[in-house]
């Protein structure tokens, strides 16, 4: 049992820093998400600084604000047998501010402010998968200033910006899972009266929060318009290491009773609670690098088509590593991930139905990381998701523009194996999983 316990322990806080391909959020503009998140090869203005900074030097006016929000709501449904259960998770609530502004009539510049990862989960207390997670939290955030230049009479256009990042998680699993204690013999007399009023509850659980020191990457951009009604576009963000260099650790029992029970159990029992409470740790978060290419055509004044594909370095994941100090345990764990790179796919078009009126529609496909064989845990089960999306634009006055977009994004139905520790190879943790989500978005705009 004492083996058992430091095994998960050793992996919590890795696990919950990564959640393959369902942090990485790419909500930056109701606009855009109406068109299947394809933006690459558009001119967008103040909202191009994070789909591809040359956009920016196109930008209308003296001066462009935008700013916007997303509701997540996802399910995530999981069976085993005649065992089921389903996440409860909250509301996300991603937001996104651009201000863009024209210094001269080729140079502009502007500054960014989202939410480029993130992720809520939360698993009933008491599931048959509770040392694997019962509820995290992930918020990564993202200011990005940024200069753009356009030349050769606006045929050509490049940008380039600094990504200054950090951000914050929190993540709780099971030490023992319910009847745990039952499962070393502990349940036997004189035992079994007090473990019968716990049948149904874990007896103990650890939390590890922590934040995110600041880390910097790059974000760069190429626009080029061989022809007016053609635009070709390149972007490339950089990866990021979020570093947490002084992580808090929890220890959390059912009731203090129980507390009181484990800490009188006999020594040949081998139940060992760790001194999480007593120490830190030290981890990291990798944000993958994305590379973009893609084109738009403009058929006519009122109607455009674009598409593009999203190289996405998920592979930095591989395996990741965490420190505790000596006042906790004082060992280091790594654990293998077996992510690989994957690409994204995107197609939008917009339609200009009147002069204050746009209507849009899209769809993406996004490739998992995850190996589903060996590494596919319930933190976020990794799948090939399809979206479908649709959204609008209305223009009641002058440069303001009120948008709206919404997405319906379904990962199917996945069977997947967890290895990792704490279970064995021939051991793992299985199951079917069933993801789905809903996201609505709604975006204000003004140009000056």
């Amino acid at each position: 049992m004492r083996k058992f316990i430091l095994s998960i322990v050793a992996t919590t806080a890795v696990m919950t820093l990564l959640h393959a391909e369902g942090y990485q959020l790419n909500l930056n503009s109701a606009k855009q998400g109406g068109m299947g998140n394809a933006g690459v090869a558009l001119k967008l203005g103040a909202e191009s600084m994070i789909y591809n900074p040359a956009g920016l030097a196109f930008i209308d006016g003296k001066a462009q604000f935008s700013a916007g929000v997303t509701a997540i709501k996802s399910f995530i449904d999981y069976s085993n047998g005649s065992y089921s259960e389903k996440t409860n998770n909250p509301l996300g609530t991603p937001l996104y501010v651009y201000a863009g502004f024209k210094i001269s009539n080729n140079l502009a510049a502007g500054v960014s402010l989202n939410n480029p990862a993130g992720n809520s989960i939360f698993w009933p207390d008491n599931w048959k998968g509770a040392i694997l997670v019962q509820n995290s939290s992930l918020k990564a955030f993202s200011a990005q200033p940024t200069l753009s230049f356009k030349f050769l009479d606006d045929m050509l256009s490049v940008g380039a910006g600094a990504m200054i990042m950090w951000g914050n998680f929190s993540n709780v699993k099971a030490l023992i899972p319910v009847n745990g204690l039952a499962g070393i013999g502990v349940a036997a007399p004189p035992y079994k009266p007090f473990l019968d009023k716990y049948s149904d509850v874990v007896p103990v659980s650890a939390k590890l929060s922590g934040d995110a020191k600041m880390g910097v990457g790059f974000n760069i951009g190429v626009l080029f318009s061989p022809i007016p009604e053609l635009s070709i576009g390149l972007s490339y963000r950089s990866k990021v290491d979020l570093k947490v260099d002084d992580g808090q650790t929890e220890i959390n029992y059912v009731d203090p009773e129980m507390k009181q029970f484990i800490s009188d159990l006999p020594a040949a029992f081998g139940v060992v609670i760790p001194p999480l409470d007593k120490g830190r740790f030290a981890a990291s978060m990798p944000l993958p690098a994305n590379f973009n290419a893609g084109l738009s055509y403009h058929f006519c004044d009122n109607t455009l088509i674009t598409a593009e594909v999203v190289w996405v370095g998920w592979k930095v994941a591989e395996k990741l590593e965490i420190q505790y100090d000596k006042d906790a345990m004082n060992i280091k764990s790594e654990v293998p991930k077996f992510y690989k790179n994957t690409l994204i796919y995107r197609l939008g078009g917009q339609w200009t139905a009147f002069p204050s009126f746009d209507v849009r529609a899209g769809v993406y496909y996004d490739t998992t990381p995850v190996d589903k064989d060996l590494y596919y845990s319930p933190e976020t089960p990794g799948s090939n998701k399809l979206a479908l999306t649709c959204g609008w634009s209305w223009r009641p006055t002058g440069g303001l523009s009120v948008d709206f977009a919404f997405v319906y994004s379904h990962g199917g139905e996945v069977t997947g194996n967890f290895t990792g520790s704490p279970f064995a190879a021939n051991n793992p943790f299985s199951g079917t999983y069933k993801v789905h989500a809903f996201l609505p978005s709604l975006g204000l705009s003004y140009t000056f």
